[in-house]
C-alpha cells in the first residue's frame, strides 16, 4: 500500500485507483481550469456566534443538499475527478470554497488549519517587490470565506450571490465579477491578458487527455507540486487541499506602451521586440528565438526551451544553436525568466512550480468607459512559503538573477528602481518611471478536501479567545525546556497543556467521519511524539511530572 507522500511523488500519467481517491475528494479546478466563460469570487464574513450556522451551509453545499426553491437551483462543491474525467462537462457551475486561516477561526475550526506560517501571517509578507498605493484598496485578507463560481450562464452567477445575501451568518459580502472571453486554435483555448499577451502557456500538467499530442513526459508534473494533506479530510492517506494566493493586479496600458517605445528607442529595436524584453515572450506566447515567430498571427503554445539551448534560425533555415545565459536574446530581468530561469542546477521543476488561474478583469463608469483594470492573480501550491514567496521575493523582485546583475522583474517590479538590458556588448540601464502593474491588495486562502466540508459540523468548537492554539506551530511546541515544575523554565508549555485537555475529551467514536484521526494526528504534531498513550493523561500533570512523564 501506497503512503500518501508516496503517492503525490507519482508521475500524474493516468488514473489510478490511488489518484481517484485523492481525486473525489479533491475540489476542481486546481489541477485542471474549468474554462468557463463567467466566473464570480465572492469574499465574505462570518457573523459572531454564528458559526454553527455558517458551517451548515457550507457542508449543505458541498453534499448538494442546499437549493433555492425560489432560485430553482442548486449548487454544489465540485470535485476534480469528474472535472478531469468530463462527468461535468454540460454542467452549469463549478463551484470552489477558499478559507483564510482567520475564517477557520470564525467557524471555530482553528485546530484544523494547516500548519503553515505563511498562510497563517497573511500575504503582506510579499508586498515589498511590488508597486503600490499607501494602503490597499482591497483588503482581501481581512476575510474569512471565498466562494468561486464559474458558469457558462451568466444569470445562474446573480442567483448564487443572492443565495449567499440571504444567509443570516454572513456579512461584508464583496463580489468580483470577471468575463473571459477564450480563443480556439486546434484543440487549445486561450485568452489574452490587458497587455495583449497570450496567458497560461506554462503551466505543470497532471493526468494529460489519452490521445493528446505533444505531451512531453518531462511536462507531466507530480501532485506534489500543489497538493498537501488536509487534516481535516475523512482519510488520512487520501484527502489533500492545496494553498491559494490570491492578488489583485493593477495593470496600466500606458505605462507598458511607454516602457516598450522606451526600450525600442534605447536599444534600437522594434517595438514588438522591445514587448518581447519585457515580457520575456511575444504577445502571441513565441518565445524570444526570433522575431519572425513573434509576428505571427497564430498562437505558439511552444514551452519547450531553456536558456542554455536556445536557437537562432538563419536564411537558409538551418538551426543554429547558442546560449543565452548572458541575457543578450532573453533579458534576465524579462518577467519569465525571472520567475523561471530554466536554468540547470535550479531544480525549479520539483521545488518552485506552482499552477496558476489568473482572470483578467475590468471596471467601467456608468458611461462606459475603462476605470481601472488588471489581473485577478490566482495560484495553487502544496506550500505558499517555499514556493509562491520564494519566486516572488527572492526570484521575481531580487536584483540578481542566476548571481547575474539584472534588477527586479520589468514587469511587476517597483518603478524608478533601474534594470539592465543588453545590446550586442552593450549594457543598457533601463528605468521605468512608473507603475505598470500595481499591486492593491490579496489573501492566502486553502481549497480544503471535500470530506472536510461534508462532516464540518463533527469537529469539536475551538474558542479563538481562551486558547491561542491555532498560532502555534509544531516547531514551537516542540520548543521547550522541561522541569520537574511545569511553567517556570518551559518556553510553550500552553499548547501542550490545551492538546492534553483535547486529547482527554475528544470522543474518538466517530473514527469512520475520521475526526478522531484528525484530532489525534493534530496533538501528535503539537506534542511532538509518534503515538499517543492509551489511556488518556490527567488534565494536568503533578508537579513531579515532566512532560515527557505525562506522555511515556
Amino acid at each position: 500500500m501506497y503512503t500518501r507522500e508516496s503517492i503525490l511523488l507519482k508521475p500524474t500519467f493516468n488514473i489510478t485507483d490511488d489518484f481517484e481517491k485523492i481525486l473525489s475528494d479533491l475540489q476542481a479546478n486546481i489541477l485542471r481550469s474549468h474554462k468557463k466563460k463567467y466566473n464570480q469570487l465572492i469574499f465574505f464574513k462570518v457573523e459572531e456566534g454564528k458559526a454553527k450556522e455558517a458551517r451548515t451551509f457550507l457542508s449543505e453545499v458541498a453534499k448538494g443538499t442546499y437549493s433555492s426553491v425560489a432560485k430553482k437551483l442548486t449548487f454544489k462543491l465540485s470535485n476534480a475527478l469528474a472535472q478531469i474525467r468530463k462527468d461535468e462537462a454540460n454542467t452549469d457551475e463549478i463551484v470552489n470554497i477558499y478559507l483564510t486561516y482567520k475564517g477557520y477561526k470564525a467557524l471555530k475550526l482553528q485546530h484544523v488549519a494547516p500548519e503553515n506560517k505563511a498562510f497563517r501571517k497573511g500575504i503582506k509578507r510579499i508586498d515589498e517587490g511590488f508597486n503600490k498605493r499607501d494602503s490597499y484598496e482591497n483588503a482581501y485578507n481581512d476575510f474569512d470565506i471565498l466562494i468561486s463560481v464559474a458558469s457558462n450562464k451568466g444569470g445562474d452567477l446573480d442567483d448564487i450571490l443572492e443565495i449567499i445575501k440571504t444567509q443570516d451568518c454572513f456579512y461584508s459580502i464583496k463580489e468580483e465579477r470577471v468575463q473571459l472571453n477564450y480563443s480556439t486554435q486546434g484543440n487549445r483555448s486561450y485568452y489574452k491578458d490587458h497587455f495583449g499577451y497570450v496567458d497560461g502557456i506554462s503551466q505543470p500538467k497532471f493526468f494529460p487527455t489519452p490521445g493528446k499530442k505533444n505531451i512531453k513526459a518531462s511536462s507531466i508534473a507530480t501532485l506534489e507540486t500543489v497538493l498537501i494533506g488536509d487534516l481535516g479530510g475523512e482519510n488520512v492517506e487520501y484527502s489533500c487541499g492545496s494553498f491559494l494566493a490570491f492578488l489583485q493586479l493593477e495593470q496600466d496600458q500606458d505605462a507598458f506602451k511607454n516602457l516598450y517605445k522606451l526600450i525600442s528607442e534605447e536599444a534600437e529595436i522594434s517595438e514588438l521586440e522591445a514587448q518581447a524584453k519585457i515580457m520575456g515572450r511575444y504577445p502571441n506566447g513565441s518565445p524570444i528565438k526570433d522575431e519572425e515567430e513573434g509576428e505571427k498571427a497564430e498562437v505558439n503554445f511552444d514551452n519547450d526551451f531553456d536558456y542554455h539551448q536556445m536557437f537562432a534560425v538563419d536564411k537558409n533555415g538551418e538551426q543554429k544553436w547558442h546560449s543565452d545565459e548572458e541575457g543578450l536574446k532573453c533579458p534576465l530581468s524579462a518577467h519569465i525568466r525571472k520567475i523561471n530561469p530554466r536554468t540547470q542546477g535550479t531544480n525549479y521543476r520539483n521545488k518552485y512550480r506552482i499552477v496558476r488561474r489568473g482572470m483578467p478583469y475590468q471596471y467601467l463608469e456608468e458611461e462606459g468607459n475603462v476605470k481601472s483594470e488588471g489581473l485577478f492573480f490566482m495560484s495553487y501550491q502544496r506550500d505558499l512559503e517555499t514556493q509562491f514567496e520564494k519566486l516572488v521575493n527572492t526570484m521575481l523582485h531580487a536584483p540578481l538573477s542566476n548571481n547575474r546583475a539584472a534588477g527586479s522583474d520589468l514587469l511587476t517590479g517597483k518603478k524608478g528602481i533601474p534594470r539592465i538590458l543588453k545590446v550586442g556588448e552593450e549594457e543598457i540601464a533601463i528605468t521605468p518611471t512608473e507603475s505598470l502593474v500595481t499591486l492593491l491588495g490579496g489573501a492566502y486562502f486553502f481549497a480544503p478536501c471535500i470530506s472536510f466540508f461534508k462532516n464540518i459540523n463533527r469537529f469539536p468548537d475551538i474558542d479563538a479567545s481562551s486558547s491561542d492554539l491555532g498560532e502555534t506551530t509544531s516547531s514551537d511546541a516542540l520548543n521547550f525546556k522541561a522541569t520537574n515544575q511545569l511553567g517556570t523554565e518551559q518556553k510553550t508549555n500552553q499548547s501542550q497543556l490545551i492538546a492534553i485537555d483535547e486529547y482527554k475529551n475528544i470522543k474518538l467514536a466517530p473514527t469512520h467521519f475520521g475526526i478522531g484521526n484528525v484530532v489525534t494526528e493534530k496533538i501528535k504534531i503539537i506534542l511532538g511524539v509518534d503515538e499517543l498513550p492509551s489511556e488518556k493523561p490527567p488534565l494536568s500533570p503533578t508537579p513531579s511530572e515532566t512532560p515527557k512523564d505525562v506522555l511515556a
